[in-house]
């Protein structure tokens, strides 16, 4: 499927994409939605609308504008039959494409109250309602979505020392810390990926101001998608050539910074899933030992202790998280207890 600028031949098939998803709509509303009454012809030669064309032909079309501080999406409209094949993620897609050509930070659009199914849409597809308001007659709801982190490329990393960040902030390309300026990573085809808290542990996702999140540099050609749960990602350890957790530089190229192990010994000892297959010990000299399903040294490596945060370094070269959380450790899809 492709995305394309709007020509003036397209012009009749844009106002039947238009008309076909908004019909359905004028009974709810009382009266026509306003994206019908459009003069698409003037748009198109404004070249303020794309179609997506699948086949040969147009399935949907987006209408943009480009304002000062974000762009707004005006009308998005798919051909009934092709819902659900995703001609709507790609055309949102498509317009957030648009919004970093731009050097814009967030898309924005709105919808009509009784358009329902879109206002369950546009949240999976990382919006979130801003406001609602009453305007020219149509009770309408707002919608935004920021572009600040949900992927950057060509990065480099900064930090006093090369070893702590504070303070962390994104701008430019350059993700950098307070400070003197220290030492450099240059992310040249590198990808950096926020890791954020989620219900069902660390996924891969969109991080906004506020909102706490590690950061994975890792090459291009692998980053994650956004989704992706990150207890279930393998990642081979050179792969890993930078991850900042709570705003500190915890691995480099591959290795886990020096940290004490459990000095206290109160996290050493062997953990148990609750099915009885995974046995992982944690031993006081900062090494592991894992049995599993009774194969005994399955995996075996070093670790290391950040207050509830567990590192590990395999010595098969993978590299790995997990979590204390309560008396539990949380490891991959594991949930396991000291015995």
């Amino acid at each position: 499927m492709d995305v394309r600028l709007a020509r003036t031949t397209d012009v009749a098939d844009v106002r039947r994409l238009v008309d076909l998803a908004f019909t359905r709509y004028i009974a709810r509303i009382g009266r026509r939605p306003m994206p019908m009454d459009n003069d698409y012809a003037d748009l198109v030669e404004r070249g303020r609308c794309w179609v997506a064309v699948d086949a040969g032909r147009a399935v949907g079309m987006v209408q943009l504008l480009v304002a000062d501080d974000h762009l707004e999406v005006e009308t998005l409209a798919v051909e009934p039959q092709a819902q659900g094949a995703g001609v709507g993620r790609r055309l949102l897609t498509f317009a957030e494409e648009q919004a970093r050509a731009h050097g814009l930070a967030e898309v924005r659009l709105c919808t009509n109250r009784a358009m329902t199914e879109n206002l369950s849409y546009y949240p999976r597809r990382g919006f979130h309602e801003t406001h609602r308001e009453r305007r020219q007659g149509f009770d309408r709801v707002f919608f935004a979505k920021s572009l600040a982190a949900t992927l950057f490329t060509d990065v480099r990393i900064q930090g006093p020392n090369g070893t702590e960040v504070t303070d962390l902030r994104v701008a430019a390309g350059v993700v950098g810390g307070a400070g003197p300026e220290g030492e450099r990573i240059d992310g040249t085809g590198l990808a950096l990926v926020p890791v954020v808290p989620g219900p069902e542990g660390h996924v891969i996702g969109l991080v906004e101001p506020g909102m706490p999140a590690d950061l994975l540099l890792v090459p291009q050609r692998i980053a994650p998608q956004p989704g992706t749960r990150w207890r279930r990602v393998v990642i081979g350890r050179y792969d890993v050539r930078a991850l900042l957790s709570q705003g500190r530089l915890v691995v480099r190229d591959g290795d886990p910074l020096a940290r004490p192990s459990d000095p206290g010994g109160e996290r050493t000892g062997v953990w148990i899933d609750q099915n009885d297959w995974l046995h992982q010990e944690l031993m006081a000299n900062g090494r592991y030992d894992e049995t599993r399903g009774g194969r005994r040294h399955a995996y075996t490596g070093r670790y290391w202790l950040d207050r509830d945060r567990i590192d590990y370094l395999d010595d098969s070269g993978f590299y790995a998280f997990g979590e204390f959380i309560g008396d539990t450790l949380h490891h991959v899809d594991f949930v396991m207890r000291r015995r």
